[in-house]
């Protein structure tokens, strides 16, 4: 592990860029990452660290690179956690990408009303567990794409996706039925890394616990 830069996995896209803020009060330089667009590896060096790699990777794949140790940190929603269920420690709250996972289905549809609902999701455990607490087992349909219009042509009875402002809901005539999981973006260990270099990831933490109260609203 100590024959390695320590390595950051960071999720590409938006919530990347709402945790940039965060992440330059923290004393990390993210020039390169601007500088080199397309490279998905780039070398840091990381205040109180030295050196140190950011692999850029995609949201639903942080949490995999940090469990299986190539990654000692990452920054992942909650969501990710609770449908994978990683082996991972998430000691710290980043109070980023606030959203919600949320049952939705058209106006006159109630999908608990039904024996059997047919939900489609691209969180099918969160799902399936959300219905089984009920008592109301549902039969779940995965996506990775759009998953609003699944009740609009039939496939489904209602949806369990991330709703953040409810925009795209309520232009596909759907509305909120309940709220299963608040979402935010959390800051993740290796269990094996907290253990062999303690030093430089609770220095990394301290950080960033202080750029939270700092720069989070």
């Amino acid at each position: 592990m100590t024959s390695v830069p320590l390595r950051l996995g960071l999720p590409k896209g938006r919530l990347l860029e709402q945790a940039r803020p965060l992440l330059r009060a923290a004393g990390l330089d993210l020039s390169s990452l601007d500088q080199q667009a397309r490279r998905l590896v780039h070398p840091v060096e990381l205040p109180e660290i030295g050196p140190a790699e950011i692999l850029l990777l995609r949201p639903s794949d942080v949490a995999v690179y940090v469990a299986h140790g190539v990654c000692a940190i990452g920054i992942v929603g909650s969501d990710v956690l609770a449908e994978q269920h990683p082996d991972v420690l998430a000691p710290l709250d980043l109070k980023l990408g606030r959203c919600r996972i949320c049952l939705c289905a058209a106006v006159d549809s109630d999908p608990y009303r039904q024996e059997t609902p047919r939900i489609a999701t691209k969180y099918p455990r969160i799902a399936t567990e959300h219905f089984l607490s009920l008592g109301a087992p549902a039969e779940i349909v995965e996506l990775s794409g759009n998953v609003e219009i699944a009740p609009l042509v039939g496939l489904a009875d209602g949806i369990v996706d991330i709703v953040e402002t409810g925009e795209t809901l309520a232009k596909n005539g759907l509305v909120i039925k309940a709220v299963l999981e608040q979402v935010s973006a959390r800051l993740i260990f290796n269990r094996a890394a907290a253990k062999l270099r303690p030093g430089p990831l609770s220095a990394l933490e301290e950080r960033l616990r202080r750029a939270v109260a700092e720069v989070t609203p």
